[in-house]
């Protein structure tokens, strides 16, 4: 006989061979308990860090001059990024020895001057007029080779895109015609 039961400590229903404590095991329970703790502390710990994020913010926002670091905590971006923006040029910075030091009125006045916001447009890809090397290969039923060597003969000129060369090779015009060059 199966025995349907809801253990209080596990907060599940469970479905037991007989009426006994095996249902109620401390296991079982302790499972339970763990799993519950361990949510509260984690999200005990999380407030605890996001407190101490924002006391240190402020503390860092009434200096007159900043290193990297508070840079980067002041907005919310990584420290090589905040680096790369002194590189730049985009943010002021004045190297002392080791030292890199940033003036607050600099940073605000960054802020200040900052021009519109614009959208980056998504551009669509245009129609390929030209054959890659895989698609020649493919229609003439020639080598790799053969187009290669045909190309140069003919001086048919390459136009690489992109990295993946063997895919990415064009080779031949569609607007010409392809017959020009790659006869079989």
């Amino acid at each position: 006989m199966k025995v349907s039961k809801d253990i209080l400590a596990y907060g599940a229903e469970f479905i037991v061979p007989n009426i006994s404590n095996r249902s109620d095991c401390r296991w079982r329970k302790n499972d339970g308990y763990c799993k519950r703790e361990a949510k509260r502390e984690t999200g005990f710990w999380e407030s605890e860090k996001e407190a101490a994020l924002d006391k240190e913010r402020d503390a860092v926002a009434s200096r007159p001059y900043l290193r990297p670091s508070n840079v980067a905590l002041l907005l919310g971006i990584s420290v090589s990024t905040v680096c790369r923006c002194f590189y730049s040029g985009i943010i002021k910075a004045v190297r002392i020895r080791r030292k890199t030091l940033v003036r607050r009125e600099d940073l605000d006045k960054y802020f200040e001057d900052a021009g519109a916001y614009r959208k980056r447009s998504h551009r669509r890809k245009q129609e390929q007029e030209y054959y890659t090397v895989q698609e020649i290969m493919d229609k003439y039923k020639i080598g790799r080779k053969a187009v290669w060597g045909r190309c140069d003969r003919l001086g048919i000129p390459k136009i690489y895109e992109g990295r993946i060369l063997s895919q990415k090779v064009c080779l031949i015009s569609r607007k010409k015609g392809p017959t020009l060059a790659c006869q079989p």
